[in-house]
């Protein structure tokens, strides 16, 4: 297939370049006409990518797309022959112009497969409801890339009647026996089952439906079920999936191309799946394996499967893949060390291997306890080891936000105040000004564990003078940023020196609860160090938290328009944040108040009963890498504060440190939407348990309570 689309590609620059110089935007559409032919890759990517750039080309080139004006000669028309046509037509597609599915639907009468493969693809872009009838007979095409294309087209369809009445029709054909069954598996099913199961996967969002093709006698069958699984961004979820999954893998007839795709997905996916990849024949694909399975060996759930692996006899001895430095057995080894932190006895590679089998044996391994302890001390070292050279390997927008961030971490963590990462870190919180809100309640948090520090240890240097002075400095920047409204914005870069910052007027201001928790987090951080925070300050904000609380008890993250329209939709992770505010603000204002008073107000208690009743669906996204890391630590705040072991029944401190540990990477940090520093420092902090609330004082000079 890859030969073939390269052989069009040069006969179209062959064919068409002569023509270039002829034809005003010829050149062009030789370049769009290569990018087209390239969307019909099997690899999901690659098709995604190329799909990209024809979009990038058709919105720069739109001119040369359009219709050419009346009474324009020939020379002006670009799309003189079939190939210009279908690739026109193939960007109009993809731009989501409704008008080209009309272009695009001769196409796909054509006898080249190339071409109306492309048609299809593109017509999931333009108005596949349209023609569903058409795209559902194609399920039955004779080539299997028509086929799977016409169920991506179908799989595009949008949520609504011809969508519902897609699922019922295509879950009504007969299926073939699931894993296990006797019965065969495509036969039983006609011809296009597995396309149909792949359309179907698609519009459900689940792998299911393909996993009985994937235990298939035909290997046809077993082909195109993990071309189509490959091409999936949804787990297999029925029972048995992991292990269709690992059976299509080492299927022995499977092409290596296919076999390479579809370990793609098995590592996203289903990780244990992929384990007997690394005794694969072919080097490559013990390669990919080696690779796609490093960053994601942080669970104890795979001791069993690699000290299967790695006891294999040969593991000892084979290559890691093209290149490699290391054995299967050595790759293997350094991963069991990893996860249970135990040197294995004996002499050569094999004996530790074979320690590491019979210790297993002999019971538990690791208590969750200690891999907590465990993934606390690596992503200590991490954060270290990146705050000594943050500059070079981390985009640094906004530096001081970072660097205030690392410090309240590491001495959340137990890391010494006379650290070096500490004191270069807490050097440049006193020299440099916040950017913004989030930056200025970080610096605030880190500057008040510094100085609580300080004070423990007795030092009477002068040091301590000025953490206090600067964190005054900091919480009356904050105060008199706080919005009329009671909450806080982005902002902008502050200075300090300056003396502190006027409000915005109410008109001008965006308010949201995201940057006020960290706003109310560092002014609560200031006060419990000694700072001085007016009164008014907590009046405003607790106004803020009663009037944006929504009907059903959540609380939304900004203002849909306006100063006073604000969204009826709650999000789990700001209904967390706005219940510790609560929290700070009602006890910041009554000193004498205790947490489970506050907790007794219809307030807090109609947020915790939303948040309750939402936990297990806002807990399902920790599973990803996606804002796991922000949710967490919002948990981690709320419950800490409130005294809360569970939500609904869930204890949110072992499920949520058991998809930590797992998600760990291979050199201590955490990576997900908010990069590898906040991201680490979310995690930390949450295993750390860190947030411990304590009387705040309004007043000057004033000492935080004991704990």
């Amino acid at each position: 297939m890859n030969r073939r689309k390269g052989w069009l590609g040069a006969l179209a620059l062959a064919v068409m370049l002569p023509l270039a110089a002829a034809w005003p935007g010829e050149a062009e559409l030789v370049e769009l006409t290569v990018l087209v032919e390239r969307c019909a890759a099997d690899d999901p990517h690659a098709r995604r990518a190329a799909i990209e750039a024809v979009r990038t080309w058709a919105t720069e080139h739109a001119a040369l797309l359009s219709p050419p004006p009346e009474g324009a000669g020939a020379g002006q028309e670009v799309a003189r022959d079939a190939a210009g046509r279908r690739a026109a037509a193939c960007a109009l597609g993809f731009l989501g112009r409704p008008e080209a599915a009309a272009a695009l639907t001769p196409l796909l009468e054509y006898p080249d497969d190339l071409t109306r493969r492309l048609a299809l693809e593109a017509l999931g872009y333009a108005d596949p409801a349209r023609l569903r009838g058409r795209l559902v007979r194609l399920l039955r095409a004779h080539h299997r890339d028509t086929r799977l294309a016409a169920a991506r087209a179908l799989g595009q369809i949008p949520e609504g009647p011809e969508r519902s009445a897609l699922i019922e029709e295509l879950a009504g054909r007969p299926a073939p026996a699931g894993p296990g069954g006797n019965a065969p598996a495509e036969p039983a099913a006609g011809p296009g089952a597995v396309a149909g199961a792949y359309a179907l996967a698609l519009l459900r969002e689940t792998g299911g439906p393909l996993a009985p093709f994937l235990a298939s006698p035909r290997a046809g069958v077993v082909a195109e079920a993990a071309l189509a699984l490959a091409n999936l961004e949804a787990p297999v979820d029925a029972p048995g999936g992991t292990e269709a999954v690992a059976a299509a893998l080492a299927h022995p007839v499977l092409a290596p191309e296919i076999r390479r795709l579809l370990l793609g997905y098995a590592l996203r996916f289903h990780p244990a799946a992929c384990f007997p990849s690394l005794l694969h024949a072919d080097p490559e694909i013990r390669r990919l394996a080696v690779a796609g399975l490093d960053p994601q060996v942080n669970d104890q759930q795979y001791l069993a499967a690699l000290v299967a692996i790695g006891t294999t006899p040969g593991a000892e001895t084979l290559d890691a893949g093209p290149g490699a430095a290391r054995t299967v057995g050595e790759v293997v080894l350094g991963w069991l060390v990893r996860l249970t932190g135990r040197t294995a006895q004996g002499a050569t590679l094999r004996e530790r291997l074979l320690d590491f089998e019979r210790w297993l044996a002999a019971g538990t391994p690791v208590t969750p306890d200690e891999a907590v302890a465990r993934a606390i001390e690596r992503g200590v070292a991490f954060l270290i080891a990146r705050r000594a050279n943050a500059a070079a390997v981390e985009p640094m927008r906004y530096p001081v936000a970072l660097t205030g961030m690392a410090v309240y971490t590491l001495l959340k963590c137990g890391v010494a105040l006379d650290h070096a990462a500490v004191q270069s870190g807490l050097a440049g919180l006193l020299a440099e000004s916040p950017e913004g809100t989030y930056s200025a309640g970080l610096v605030a948090m880190a500057l008040g564990a510094c100085l609580e520090k300080y004070r423990k240890l007795g030092d009477a240097s002068p040091r301590p003078g000025q953490v206090a002075a600067r964190l005054q400095q900091v919480a009356d920047a904050l105060a008199a940023d706080q919005s009329p409204r009671g909450g806080w914005g982005y902002g902008a870069p502050y200075q300090l020196e300056s003396g502190p910052r006027r409000a915005a007027p109410a008109s001008a201001a965006v308010i949201d609860l995201s940057c006020t928790q960290f706003a109310l987090l560092g002014l609560r951080a200031a006060a419990n160090a000694g700072a001085r925070v007016d009164r008014a300050v907590w009046q405003r904000a607790l106004v803020l938290f009663e009037r944006v609380q929504c009907s059903d008890g959540g609380f939304p993250y900004r203002p849909r328009t306006g100063a006073e329209h604000w969204e009826a939709s709650p999000t789990a992770t700001l209904t967390a944040a706005a219940l510790y505010g609560l929290l700070i603000v009602r006890t910041s204002l009554e000193e004498k108040l205790i947490p489970a008073e506050v907790k007794a107000a219809p307030a807090w208690q109609q947020g915790w009963t939303w948040l309750s009743q939402n936990y297990g669906r806002a807990n399902g996204a920790v599973q990803g890498r996606s804002r796991a890391y922000y949710w967490l630590y919002s948990i981690e705040r709320l419950c800490m504060v409130a005294g809360e072991t569970r939500i609904d029944g869930h204890d949110w401190y072992l499920e949520g440190a058991e998809v930590l540990v797992r998600l760990q990477q291979v050199d201590g940090g955490w990576n997900g939407n908010y990069g590898e520093t906040v991201d680490t420092c979310f995690a930390l902090l949450f295993l750390r348990r860190a947030y411990v609330a304590t009387v705040i004082h309004t007043g000057a000079g004033h000492e935080p309570a004991k704990r």
